[in-house]
């Protein structure tokens, strides 16, 4: 048996042990990609549960190329339009199916003469059963998300959003949700295909519901590649724990990265904290304080990888709305990041929202340039200001402002350009 063939072997087993622990009662028959009731009708005496779900999306940006250059400028008008529909069989099984497309306006000059539908894809169709007393299984395309999306996530700021082609085991219990889900990422196709290599993605999550202060959960998410010459294997665990306290808020959580490409070695960490506080008072003011650390790698001419890798995260949500350090590692030069922040937030009048986010972005590692000579870890100041508003219970409004100050490290990333960066958006969201 071969190498390829003896680790998907191995992958499988582990993937159904790892489900095992969830042969107990769900708390829910209810999936949480089932709208609320009053977009349901039932048929067929009841048997049959039918909904759809649909979102109109808009979003006008003006920003800087994220090149620290003031010659170059970008402003567009996005859309995201989707309709998905769904059933559910006798409370045991249930099928969803949504498209979306996604464009820009005027991307399609005339309709007369471009009519191919280029924005157009199917972001979700998956099945699902109710197995045995609780242990679903669920498999097609559909997103995925963990914990804060912080490894794996939807990235539900981008228009196109992202989905997996994915089967999962799972259940949720009053006290624990567990899962073990298999997903093939990239499709090298014989040759044919655009990838280089197979790659796959296998992992398990395990969470206890029971205890309100105190949430801990587990994830582990191992990559693996084979293509003709290197095989890659790196694998992700970690462990998070938050909870809520009489206004108080917090998350703390580490995951490190081991595993060989070829004759690299990974070795890596991100350890990330959040604590928050919301006064219980008719305008909510809060306060929320982060520190996160993201491994660099200092030899970049050994055999061992020290860069953290985010994989699958949603990082806008993390290190700055302007989305300077949105790939990680690949926006940091391999050199880690460090991201520390307060976001004060105040709810002025009844469905209106304000926040203002700092953020202290800086390198784990300090990196050069040959510009002249220099060395540095201190990569940006970053401001964002944000505002949202609820018209109607499926209609709201947003805007947000953010602006960029460089440092030295980033003017290194950047050829030596250090222009201060400016972002602006405003966005109409109708969705139910």
């Amino acid at each position: 048996m071969d190498v390829k063939l003896r680790t998907t072997v191995v992958t499988c087993i582990l993937l159904t042990l790892s489900a095992t622990v969830a042969w107990t009662p769900a708390a829910s028959g209810q999936s949480k990609d089932t709208p609320p009731p009053e977009l349901q009708t039932s048929i067929a005496k009841g048997k049959v549960v039918v909904w759809m779900t649909a979102q109109l999306r808009d979003r006008f940006e003006t920003h800087d190329e994220k090149d620290l250059n003031p010659d170059t400028r970008s402003e567009y008008i996005a859309q995201r339009a989707r309709l998905g529909l769904g059933a559910k069989f006798l409370e045991r099984f249930s099928m969803y199916f949504q498209v979306q497309d996604v464009r820009l306006w005027g991307s399609e000059a005339n309709t007369l003469g471009d009519f191919s539908a280029d924005g157009f894809d199917v972001h979700q169709a998956w099945a699902q059963v109710n197995i045995w007393r609780g242990l679903h299984f669920k498999i097609g395309r559909q997103e995925m998300a963990f914990d804060d999306h912080r490894i794996i996530g939807t990235v539900n700021w981008t228009m196109q959003g992202r989905s997996f082609d994915a089967a999962r085991l799972f259940t949720k219990h009053k006290a624990f949700y567990a899962e073990a889900f298999y997903s093939r990422v990239a499709e090298k196709q014989d040759g044919t295909g655009t990838t280089e290599a197979d790659r796959s993605l296998v992992g398990a999550y395990f969470k206890l519901l029971k205890f309100k202060y105190v949430k801990p959960s587990v994830l582990l998410v191992s990559e693996l590649d084979w293509d003709n010459e290197i095989t890659r294997h790196r694998h992700t665990i970690g462990a998070r724990v938050h909870g809520e306290l009489k206004g108080l808020t917090y998350s703390l959580a580490f995951y490190y990265q081991a595993g060989e490409a070829g004759d690299t070695k990974f070795s890596s960490f991100l350890f990330a904290s959040r604590v928050g506080y919301k006064l219980k008072v008719r305008t909510r003011p809060g306060i929320e304080i982060w520190a996160d650390l993201l491994s660099g790698d200092r030899d970049k001419t050994d055999n061992v990888n020290r860069a953290f890798d985010t994989l699958y995260a949603t990082n806008h949500k993390f290190y700055g709305f302007m989305d300077f350090f949105l790939n990680v590692p690949a926006h940091t030069g391999g050199n880690g990041l460090q991201d520390f922040g307060v976001r004060l937030h105040i709810t002025p009048i009844k469905k209106l929202w304000l926040a203002a986010d700092y953020h202290l972005l800086r390198l784990m590692v300090p990196n050069g340039t040959t510009v002249d000579d220099t060395r540095s870890q201190s990569l940006a100041h970053e401001l964002d200001i944000t505002v949202r508003y609820k018209l109607l219970k499926w209609v709201s409004v947003g805007a947000g402002y953010g602006t960029l100050v460089p440092m030295q490290a980033l003017e290194n990333l950047k050829g030596g350009a250090n222009h201060t960066e400016h972002w602006f958006y405003a966005q109409t969201n109708i969705a139910f």
